[in-house]
């Protein structure tokens, strides 16, 4: 399995070494992408030491959806891995490993999501639980969904499907999973695998406004086909 790894990136060079060396182990089989946002601070800097292909657009982007389809752009590899930028394993090995062993199982798939455990709080437990439960249910009846931090999925379905609606501002990776099955694409959601994200976004818009976020882009996507965030937050 040969496989391009995806970050989207604006202003990361406090996280991105480590998301980035955690897949150097693997630099025969894959190839790191950096989609970067125009960043001002070391975030280019030090992905180009550590030998990730760079690409940037010519004026700044307006959703997080632009920089994952721009890195697809340059991607050489039948696989693609989406990882928001601060998007780590506890074992990156078994990760691709299970990958591997499901390879002719799916088209699309998504992952289990928690904080880092060095970070995480009772409140952490119980809202990432909760989007977790509620994805169980999307796959139980039909639907799909999946979290934009860890997105696998074939090039050509990618390319079939147009990539992520770059007009939408939030909801864009829930859009393309349900997109996929709904075409009748192999999608899947992999509760058994978990990537571990930093708690920033969460500890500063604070929980029940991302609930309230995530859930009226989701009731948006399905009923108008549009998001209802009208800004992509960077949050640093």
């Amino acid at each position: 399995m040969k496989f391009s790894v995806i970050i989207p990136t604006f202003n990361e060079e406090h996280t991105i070494e480590q998301s980035v060396l955690q897949w150097l182990d693997f630099q025969e089989s894959s190839e790191i992408i950096i989609s970067d946002g125009l960043s001002t601070d070391k975030t280019i800097e030090i992905t180009k030491k550590l030998g990730a292909k760079i690409i940037q657009p010519n004026s700044p982007q307006k959703s997080i959806a632009e920089g994952r389809n721009l890195g697809a752009t340059i991607a050489e590899n039948e696989w693609l891995i989406f990882l928001d930028s601060d998007v780590r394993f506890s074992n990156i090995s078994r990760f691709i490993e299970k990958i591997e062993e499901r390879i002719s199982e799916f088209d699309a798939a998504t992952i289990r999501i928690k904080i880092y455990p060095q970070d995480e709080k009772l409140r952490d437990k119980i809202f990432h639980f909760l989007i977790y439960f509620s994805l169980r249910i999307l796959f139980f009846v039909g639907s799909a969904g999946g979290r934009g931090e860890c997105q696998i999925i074939k090039k050509s379905v990618f390319e079939k499907l147009g990539g992520y609606n770059k007009s939408f501002v939030g909801g864009e990776d829930y859009d393309l999973m349900r997109r996929a099955r709904k075409q009748g694409f192999r999608v899947r959601f992999w509760h058994d695998l978990v990537g571990y994200e930093s708690p920033r976004h969460y500890r500063k818009s604070g929980y029940l406004k991302i609930l309230f976020l995530w859930f009226s882009n989701w009731i948006s996507t399905i009923l108008f086909n549009r998001s209802v965030s009208q800004k992509w937050e960077k949050v640093r």
